[in-house]
Formats: structure tokens, C-alpha cells, sequence
């Protein structure tokens, strides 16, 4: 099984390498410079595939061995497939696989926080915090998962990540601050998830904008301006969500207003589109004080 993570290692290496590399400029005795990024990243993806396919088989007792693997194969996967400085924007597929694999590790983390198999160490702390910011990051982002995820299962996934992150508590007090934030994103997506629902349900189709708008050139020659925009904005509407058959999710955008919760907390998260800066805010009270930076 060791020997096996070692192969791992060797792909991690090539991903953040190439991926993840802010120097563009290399020497001539590194990776060759890569032509297509997305053929390349297509490429990886199938090797970690297969080396996950390829895991030792183990017995029952041995049973936390094969779950680690496979949660170091679902970081790896979220790692390769989240936006990268190599690929800013990912495609709305890529994103869609990367939730996949955060919604999958967090329930691999459930089971083993509820076998009592789970070690609160420092790998365990990071990827259940990936995982979360990985699967909510993805939801705000991309309208097909979106409109995919029910809130309760959001809901119920983040309380297991909060479950976690209160027992490590126990050993680093400053988990307690990274549950603390992450409890006010998942609340706030879950918000988000339910009133988008409601906004989407309350637009009227095309044929019954008509008819209303027949209706309002008859019924409403008496008022104003004014009144009219107060009755449009209590059906959570505004002169954008007019146009027929407009989904609410396409207006969505890879922003700083993805997570605006963040900013109460009064520190900066930087780029909303990485999400190292994010997981960075979270960790920063992991910091030993007096530590240079460089």
C-alpha cells in the first residue's frame, strides 16, 4: 500500500508542477512545455483514475488503509480539476467532476468519523476544509450543480464537516474559528439555494407575461412608477429577471461575490476564484506567531 501512494506522490508532483507553477519561465531540464493543457489535464485525470483503480485490495480489519487511498486519490482528483494558475477557468464539466469528488471524500470522512477510525492530524483537518470549500465553492459557481443540489443535503453534508472540525477542536483550538466560517458559508449557500428555488418559481412564462402585461395596461393606468416597482419587488423580481424562460442560475459569475459571507470575518480571502486563498484565511490561526513570511 505504501508503494502504491509513492506512484501517487510521482503524479501529484507533475500536477502541481505544471498546474499549479506561477513561474512561467522554467529551466530546460524540467517538464517539457505543454502545448494543450486541457489534452494534458485530460491525460492526468486518467492516470490518477487508473491508479485508483489499482488500489491493494485489503481485508476488513485493514479497511482505514483502503479508505485513506482513496481519500488521497479524491484530493488529488479535487487538486487537478479545481481552477489552477494553469487553468483559471475551469469548464463547467471539469467543475462538475471536481464536486463529485468533494461530495465523495466527505462521505468517506463521515464514515470514518463515525467508525471512530478518524485521526485528527493535520491531513485530516486540511482535506475535510478542501473538501467543504471545494464541494460549496462549486454550487455557487456552476448552475447545473446548482440546480442539482437540494439544501438539506448540502445542509447535512457541511454539519458533518462541522462534527469533524468541532472534535479536532479538542486537540487545535484553531479548528474552532475554521468551523466557525465554514458554518457561515454552508448557511449562507443554503439560503441562497432556497431563495434561488423560490425566485425561479415565482417567474412567470412567456405566455403569462403577455397576459399580464395586457392585464397591466388595463389595471394599472392609475399608478405610479413607483408602486409598480414596489409589486415587482415583492415576487423577487427586477427589470433583469423580466426576459421569458430567464434562468436564475445564468447570471452567476466566478467573483468575490461568490462568498461574501467571508468578509464579516474582517480579513482578506483574496481571489474568490482561488481557492488556496480561502483555505489560507482559514488556517491562519494555525500560523505559529513570530514566523516569518517570505
Amino acid at each position: 500500500m505504501s508503494i502504491h501512494l509513492f506512484k501517487l506522490t510521482k503524479i501529484v508532483s507533475e500536477i502541481k508542477y505544471i498546474a499549479n507553477s506561477i513561474a512561467n519561465d522554467v529551466p530546460t531540464y524540467a517538464y517539457p512545455s505543454i502545448r494543450d493543457i486541457s489534452a494534458w489535464q485530460s491525460n492526468m485525470l486518467q492516470r490518477v483514475d487508473d491508479w485508483a483503480a489499482t488500489i491493494p485490495q485489503t481485508q476488513s480489519p485493514n479497511d482505514y488503509i483502503k479508505l485513506t487511498c482513496e481519500l488521497r486519490y479524491l484530493s488529488v482528483k479535487m487538486l487537478l480539476l479545481r481552477p489552477s494558475p494553469a487553468i483559471p477557468n475551469p469548464t463547467s464539466a471539469i467543475l462538475v467532476a471536481c464536486h463529485e469528488a468533494a461530495r465523495h471524500s466527505l462521505q468517506l470522512y463521515e464514515k470514518l468519523y463515525k467508525s471512530d477510525l478518524l485521526i485528527y492530524d493535520w491531513i485530516t483537518l486540511h482535506g475535510v476544509v478542501f473538501s467543504t470549500i471545494t464541494a460549496v465553492y462549486c454550487i455557487r459557481a456552476i448552475p447545473e450543480i446548482a440546480r442539482e443540489v437540494e439544501p438539506e443535503d448540502l445542509m447535512e453534508g457541511i454539519s458533518v464537516s462541522l462534527s469533524i472540525l468541532s472534535a479536532t477542536g479538542e486537540h487545535w483550538s484553531g479548528a474552532k474559528r475554521a468551523r466557525d466560517i465554514l458554518d457561515d458559508v454552508g448557511k449562507s449557500t443554503v439560503r441562497w439555494l432556497r431563495q434561488s428555488r423560490r425566485t425561479s418559481t415565482q417567474r412567470p412564462t412567456l405566455g403569462q407575461e403577455v397576459s399580464n402585461r395586457q392585464l397591466s395596461r388595463v389595471n394599472t393606468a392609475g399608478n405610479t412608477r413607483s408602486e409598480q416597482l414596489t409589486a415587482r419587488e415583492e415576487i423577487g423580481c427586477d427589470a433583469s429577471t423580466v426576459a421569458p424562460n430567464l434562468d436564475f442560475f445564468s447570471g452567476i459569475q466566478l467573483d468575490l461575490g461568490l462568498f461574501p459571507e467571508m468578509q464579516q470575518h474582517e480579513e482578506s480571502y483574496g481571489d474568490a476564484t482561488n481557492v488556496d486563498d480561502m483555505l489560507r484565511t482559514l488556517f491562519n490561526d494555525f500560523i505559529p506567531s513570530g514566523m516569518n513570511h517570505y
